[in-house]
């Protein structure tokens, strides 16, 4: 009896077949991070936080990388460069800047704007002061990465309604100098006086309708600058707490 051996094909374990039938080898990456080209060889990359000193010269792995000096250079992703970046200093002049988070061999410093500022851009290079909405009040609080959002002026409160205690406040003396300033006719104010003698606190009223009908929604506002440009600081505090507490519904005294 005669023995009939078959030779099979010996199965490669790091070889497949194409679905054209062509048998391929499949290759296999020895770099972690990747590779790179040079002179017609190819490298394994150096990690993230290295640079390379050495190109490989055999196998891939064989190139020589140093890690980038702590706290004052990084590489961010795998490479093949021969140095490494310098870190961001967040103590530049007048950027009003602080450090978020150091700089590591991987990562550049992170940067934010110290308290009171803001920016807009990212990465963010010098930072803007917060507005203090001084007239109108906050509605929003300032952020680093946000300004202030003031109040608008459609808050500032049903003028008309507060008439007579903003009267008692200003005063006929200042309401006229201030009435005279912002380009009202002297006899309008001369015919608020002959309609009302001796009656300041009325004639204040009047004047103070005539301000808010020339004004409109703006009435509070411009008079609170007016108050501050002639240096009645008291004055345009308590016109303050009076249009603050109408939104409250809270008495406020009217006397500075």
């Amino acid at each position: 009896m005669f023995l009939i051996v078959l030779s099979l094909p010996r199965v490669d374990s790091a070889n497949q077949f194409s679905p054209a039938g062509r048998r391929i080898r499949r290759q296999i990456n020895a770099c972690q991070d990747g590779n790179y080209t040079v002179n017609g060889k190819t490298c394994c990359l150096c990690a993230a936080g290295q640079l390379l000193t050495k190109e490989c010269e055999v196998n891939p792995e064989d190139r020589d990388c140093e890690f980038c000096e702590p706290g004052r250079t990084y590489n961010n992703k795998p490479n093949s460069e021969t140095f490494c970046e310098q870190c961001t200093s967040c103590t530049q002049p007048n950027a009003n800047l602080e450090v978020k988070e150091e700089c590591t061999t991987a990562k550049d410093t992170a940067c934010r704007c110290k308290q009171g500022y803001f920016c807009l851009s990212e990465p963010c290079i010098s930072c803007n002061p917060c507005n203090k909405c001084e007239e109108l009040g906050v509605k929003n609080s300032c952020t680093g990465t946000k300004d202030t959002v003031c109040k608008e002026r459609s808050e500032d409160g049903n003028f008309s309604k507060l008439i007579p205690d903003i009267a008692s406040l200003v005063g006929w003396g200042d309401m006229r100098n201030i009435a005279m300033a912002d380009g009202f006719k002297k006899t309008i104010l001369d015919n608020i006086q002959q309609n009302n003698p001796k009656q300041a606190e009325e004639q204040t009223i009047s004047l103070l309708t005539e301000w808010e009908e020339k004004h409109g929604r703006e009435a509070a506002r411009m008079l609170m600058k007016a108050l501050l440009k002639n240096n009645k600081n008291s004055k345009a505090q308590a016109l303050q707490g009076i249009i603050r507490s109408d939104r409250s519904n809270k008495p406020a005294s009217a006397t500075p």
